[in-house]
């Protein structure tokens, strides 16, 4: 099962549809959703805690399916489980360079995403 599978599986058993989903997880509307649960886009990794949330379920059972009790939620590292996401994604380098963003500041960031995008430009 995929991470769209689980989102979808869960917001179902939720009774929620996929406007009121994207509504509490801050999406603009549900195509971000819609294409999550079909498996043709990943949440981006900033979007987990806030997608989990809505799902009322920890950042692992989205990510690899663990079943975590809601009460061992607050002894887990949500940043540890974030990087190994990313890493099983887009390699150990992706997760140290979300590790070395996460410390800039927001102008900071600016400059680094407008560096990117025209590095990708032609790619």
């Amino acid at each position: 099962m995929e991470i769209g599978d689980r989102i979808r599986q869960k917001r179902i058993q939720l009774g929620l549809s996929q406007d009121e989903l994207a509504q509490k997880a801050g999406y603009k509307n549900r195509s971000s959703i819609h294409k999550m649960e079909k498996n043709l886009q990943r949440p981006q990794v900033d979007d987990l805690p806030k997608l989990a949330e809505a799902l009322d379920v920890h950042v692992d059972w989205l990510v690899n399916g663990i079943e975590i009790e809601r009460t061992q939620y607050k002894d887990l590292d949500e940043k540890s489980h974030l990087f190994d996401y990313v890493s099983r994604l887009y390699g150990s380098s992706a997760a140290e360079a979300v590790d070395l963003f996460s410390k800039l500041d927001d102008y900071q960031k600016g400059k680094i995403i407008g560096q990117m995008e025209q590095m990708t430009k032609h790619i």
